[in-house]
């Protein structure tokens, strides 16, 4: 009976050594375990953090660009204003040179027929005087021929 108590003290006795054993190696499993769990906690927590600096940079570059944009927009709105006010000052200005052209093309025409209208004019004029002037002269050598013609004749009368 003492030899089954020294046997059961010692089967006891490797039991607790084996089961501290254990404990040790629990305790250090579970140290390891918690700096293990503390530094991906403290992994997880600058993940995060990087995370919401990140997020806090998305924003602001989408930001950035919204405002970008709505400049970039203002600034294509403002030039495509201008562009069509150019277009427009440039089409009024096309009219108002074609409408003045079409008003001297006009005006011209109408130098052309009052210049060929005055030039058959002078025409007329001129032949007009052409034929006073033939008339005249056919009068005046009418005279002249008939006074020769007296004075031959008054001659020959004179000299027979």
């Amino acid at each position: 009976m003492v030899k089954d108590l020294e046997a059961r003290v010692h089967q006891l006795t490797m039991e607790v050594e084996s089961s501290n054993l254990q404990r040790q190696k629990l305790s250090q499993e579970k140290t390891n375990l918690e700096q293990l769990h503390q530094a991906v906690c403290t992994e997880l927590q600058e993940a995060n953090t990087r995370c919401n600096s990140l997020q806090k940079e998305r924003e602001r570059l989408v930001q950035g660009c919204e405002q970008d944009i709505q400049q970039l927009q203002g600034k294509y709105d403002a030039d495509l204003r201008l562009m069509e006010q150019e277009h427009a000052l440039s089409a009024a200005k096309a009219s108002e040179v074609i409408e003045e052209l079409e008003q001297c093309v006009s005006q011209l025409k109408q130098q052309l027929v009052e210049s060929e209208h005055q030039r058959h004019q002078q025409l007329r004029d001129q032949e007009q005087t052409f034929l006073q002037e033939k008339i005249h002269l056919e009068r005046s050598l009418e005279s002249t021929v008939i006074k020769r013609s007296v004075i031959f004749i008054e001659l020959n009368i004179s000299s027979h």
